[in-house]
């Protein structure tokens, strides 16, 4: 078995190593450091050889296993601190496997086995597991090597192994999977573990060395429920046996190691002082989160708090300027930024080496997860937040900003931590969000300088510090990089006539304000979709904290021109969504990130303000809108969006247009409404809350204007006669402005006109925005109008017992079912806008669980379906068809954060169908398969055996989604006359 071990171990490799670290240690006593003797450098090579055998094993050679992977889809079975126990097999009887855990593969619905092994020659070849294996097998290497080793067990559940030190004469706590040498006290102190027996054994001795790993004997005696001289013949007489009756050691060894029992004991009389090694504070390291956290083997004493700040700018080089683009990447994984210009790359070392802002902030390596990424120092208290900012300044370089692109990424573990991720021009804020992916791209619109930081806040328990991380990435390299930073370059062409412009660019605005806006031309279009888009994210509304905000002070200039993103056009539907009280715009419902101020999506806007006051039908409460001006009662007031596909070169065209925009006349001297017109000719001026028609079908673009105009005759009129966007404050508040708009691809051989009458079923206008936020109508009438391509599938939505709202359609790829209010968004099922007359307490409360709710994905090719639970609570799910072999009727807990879900898959559907009919009759098979075509999922409550409640229907909110292409399947069959007459079990 050494003889095998020794073929593992990279020996020149780590000799090398350690050589070196002596003679580093040679030149530093040589300066005045620890002095090394001649005759000690081979025990101090040993002892080094030692360290680096230690570091090799931990991030090469074996690795930490909390749950086995999937043998078929290779992915992380369910971990489960009680998992059960089967009875082994001979070849895990062979290898000392005495328990076998078994693990479940959430994905795959089947149960892996885990041996845990305690044969060394056999961990040669798995080279992973928990403690136990990583012990044993490192035992191994040691005594391959010609350490005298001894392992060590704790009663209280951990093992690890002791060294003898030639050098120190004594014995070296060494633990591998922590990576840790002679840092007994770390599992009292770091791991917080209240220690009673700990006892070394070798093939040579048994030793109670409890007394090592205490710096509090006293309290360990407390512990130690048995009589001392007792335990201590036991022990001698085992030893004695050991070594006269089986090893028939000889005098000399003998001799050997009662001289070294004799230093021990005198070791032991003196406790060892806590503080002496900074490494015995910190908390346990290897095993997942979860399992450390319920084993309570985690420190919050170590760490640092203390903010470092670093002032690092990138300002552009001669290669950056010659390509006008800076693009900045970071690697976690070797730790290096590069700055790539056309074939010039140039790397800087160090995660913190390009960074202009820092604080609490660390690099950290999982060598047992093989993971890497950022996050706060271990240790850092709950309440503690870390930043992180990169600053790009332009300053005195002769360059603007052009068009800006952040791809971030970072990964949360606790519902109650989060990374909120900030860009900002000129020192404005132009975007923030708490997206784990971020994507912002966005004009510079002339600013100097353009700066992305990530604040990572939160976290409960003693790892808060590591419940947000940023670039987590795994050690093999895969996934690219996490982090890019591109700004394309402009020439600062700023000179002392474009101050004179800015009368007749004021007036142009002025011009863009009148009723009837004139229409864009293809070049004008995309010009100002571009250029003015920035211009108008760089000017902010920061004033929603006070209690009344007046935005007369408000420099959004407008001018921005929504055109459609790729992944818009690909999907087909383009969707603009404005919340008041955050005050952000969202574009795509899958797209976390927004755009922060009132004005920052606008074309134009005119004497209005943003007014946040108290509610005074509800005391505490809040209540949000837009109103003229203060002084500008008399005059109108406007705000305009305009879409534009011209910039697209004719290829596609609008159609359905879906609006809700809150108006609200609490006078009736003043006009609300709004006017739609497109450059069909068509134009519609409305005084209804919503909006379904036609104005917009062929359009290349579409203006969406609303404004506040007082009646002729009207005197004394105040600001606040006529509001848009007025929401109250509550638990869920109303979005009060949501656009959605389908956008159809020409074909060569129709004329856009038929084009877009063969993809629409359009809706009259209806009134059903009530005051206080109330519909009055059902929201199917607000569902997108159907498309050419069936709905693959039917959303049905529950309350206890009750059906809510209508069934909701999927026609595209992918949808979302949250708690949120949008009704028109055309990929997500907002079951938060849904009223039901009867609704309890207890519903009340799990609705406002939902959140983000669920995302579903179909894959069009394959046909499977895929559920990822994205709310902050768990979603609970039956899945018939894919647990159909195991128990179809399992109900299956999926937990924040967990890996998305295969629920639904078709091969796997017409393959048990196939076996219904070779086991039931034809009209029984089918019947039987109908159970299979859809699956049953509730929010923060689950049912069944395992749970209270037994039935699906006794939890408060639950949805039932069915697959339509499964039913049409058996539709075929359960119509054929010849079985309309056979009988079956089954209504």
């Amino acid at each position: 078995f050494q003889s095998r071990a020794r073929e593992c171990i990279p020996l020149t490799r780590l000799e090398e190593a350690a050589r070196t670290q002596v003679r580093q240690q040679l030149s530093a006593g040589n300066s005045g450091g620890c002095q090394l003797t001649e005759a000690q450098v081979p025990a101090a090579e040993r002892d080094a050889l030692l360290c680096e055998l230690t570091a090799w094993f931990k991030t090469e050679f074996f690795k930490w296993t909390n749950s086995p992977k999937c043998s078929v889809c290779h992915q992380d079975c369910q971990s489960s601190s009680n998992a059960a126990s089967l009875p082994p097999n001979e070849e895990e009887r062979r290898y000392g496997a005495i328990r076998v855990e078994s693990h479940y593969c959430q994905r795959c619905q089947r149960v892996e086995r885990f041996p845990r092994y305690n044969h060394p020659e056999k961990l040669l070849q798995t080279r992973h597991g928990r403690c136990g294996e990583w012990a044993n097998c490192f035992y191994l290497l040691c005594r391959a090597l010609n350490f005298d080793t001894r392992f060590t067990y704790d009663v209280t559940d951990h093992v690890w192994v002791e060294v003898f030190s030639e050098l120190e004469q004594r014995w070296l706590h060494v633990d591998p999977c922590e990576n840790l040498i002679d840092a007994p006290l770390v599992y009292e102190s770091g791991w917080k573990k209240s220690l009673s027996f700990v006892f070394a054994m070798s093939h040579e001795e048994l030793v109670d060395v409890s007394w090592r790993y205490s710096a509090e004997h006293k309290q360990l005696l407390t512990r130690r429920r048995v009589n001392e001289i007792w335990l201590d013949q036991v022990v001698d007489c085992l030893e004695r046996t050991l070594q006269n009756d089986y090893l028939h050691l000889g005098t000399e060894r003998k001799r050997l190691l009662r001289l070294r029992r004799v230093h021990e004991i005198v070791e032991f009389l003196t406790p060892r002082r806590l503080g002496a090694n900074s490494a015995e504070l910190q908390g346990r390291q290897s095993g997942s989160l979860v399992w450390r956290l319920n084993r309570g083997e985690t420190s919050t004493t170590a760490g640092s708090n203390d903010t470092s700040r670093h002032d690092f700018k990138f300002t552009p080089n001669s290669y950056e300027a010659a390509v006008g683009k800076m693009c900045l990447t970071y690697d976690p994984v070797k730790d290096v930024y590069q700055r790539a210009a056309g074939n010039n790359v140039d790397t800087i070392s160090g995660w913190h080496a390009c960074l202009n802002r820092c604080s609490r902030l660390a690099r950290k390596l999982e060598s047992d997860w093989q993971m890497v990424y950022l996050c706060r120092p271990e240790g850092c208290p709950s309440g503690t937040d870390g930043e992180a900012s990169w600053l790009i300044d332009l300053a005195g370089s002769g360059f603007v900003v052009g068009k800006i692109c952040v791809n971030a990424e970072a990964k949360i573990f606790d519902g109650s931590a989060s990374v909120r991720w900030s860009v900002e021009l000129d020192g404005s804020q132009v975007a923030e969000s708490k997206a784990e992916c971020f994507r912002f791209e966005t004009q510079g619109g002339g600013a100097k300088s353009v700066r992305v930081t990530a604040l990572l806040a939160g976290g409960q328990g003693d790892l808060a510090w590591q419940k947000c991380q940023l670039f987590r990435r795994s050690l093999d390299g895969s996934g690219g990089s996490p982090f890019s930073f591109i700004v394309e370059l402009q020439p600062d062409s700023l000179t002392d006539e474009s101050a004179s412009s800015a009368v007749p660019a004021a007036k142009a605005r002025d011009a863009r304000s009148s009723n009837t806006p004139a229409p864009a031309s293809s070049s004008s279009a995309s010009g100002s979709a571009s250029d003015n888009a920035a211009s108008s994210l760089s000017t902010i509304d920061q004033s929603g904290k006070a209690a009344n905000v007046d935005g007369a002070g408000d420099s959004g200039r407008g001018g921005y021109v929504i055109t459609p993103t790729e992944r818009e056009l690909a999907s087909g539907q383009l969707a603009l969504t404005y919340d008041i009280f955050s005050d952000k715009y969202t574009r795509s419902s899958d797209d976390h990130s927004a755009t922060i101020g009132w004005r920052s999506c606008t074309f134009s806007t005119s004497n209005l303000r943003r007014v946040l006051e108290d509610n005074p039908g509800c005391p505490g409460r809040k209540v949000a809108f837009l109103c003229r001006e203060r002084g500008g009662s008399d005059e109108i007031g406007s705000i305009e969006w305009r879409v534009d596909l011209s910039a697209l070169g004719g290829a596609y065209r609008l159609a359905n247009l879906r609006l809700m925009l809150s108006l609200a006349a609490n006078h009736c001297g003043v006009v609300v409404e709004t006017c739609l017109s497109s450059d069909t000719g068509t134009s519609v001026t409305v005084q209804e809350s919503f909006y379904s028609g036609e104005v917009a079908n062929g359009a290349r673009w579409l203006s969406v204007r609303a404004q506040i105009r007082q009646l002729p005759n009207e005197t004394g009129s105040d600001s606040t006669w006529g509001q848009l966007f007025r929401v109250a404050d509550s638990s869920c508040p109303l979005l009060p402005l949501s656009l959605s708009l389908d956008i159809v691809k020409v074909q060569e051989e129709q004329q856009p006109a038929a084009a877009a009458a063969s993809h629409l079923q359009t809706h009259a206008p209806v009134s059903a925005f009530l005051p206080g936020g109330q519909f009055a109508m059902p929201l199917s009438a607000f569902v997108p109008a159907a498309t050419t391509t069936a709905p693959w599938c039917s959303v049905q939505y529950y309350e206890l017992k009750t059906k809510v709202g209508e069934s909701y359609h999927a026609s595209g790829p992918e949808f979302t079912i949250d708690g949120y209010t949008c009704p028109l968004a055309p990929n997500r099922f907002s079951v938060g806008a849904l009223s039901n007359v009867n609704r309890c307490r207890e519903v009340e409360s799990v609705r406002r669980l939902i959140g983000r709710g669920v995302h579903i994905q179909r894959n069009a090719d394959t046909g499977e379906v895929f559920l990822t639970n994205l709310s902050n609570s768990p979603v609970f799910l039956q899945a018939p068809c894919i647990n159909y072999d195991s128990n179809p009727g399992v109900v299956v807990r999926l937990d924040v954060g967990s890996d998305k879900l295969l629920v639904f898959s078709m091969q796997s559907f017409l393959e048990k169908v196939q076996q219904l009919r070779g086991r039931w009759p034809p009209r029984e098979a089918l019947n039987r398969a109908q159970a299979l075509c859809s699956i049953r999922l509730s929010f923060v409550k689950g049912w069944g055996h395992n749970y209270q409640l037994q039935c699906i229907m006794s939890t408060p909110c639950h949805c039932e989604v069915i697959f339509n292409e499964a039913y049409r399947e058996l539709d075929g069959d359960l119509t054929n006359p010849a079985l309309a007459d056979m009988p079956s079990s089954m209504s």
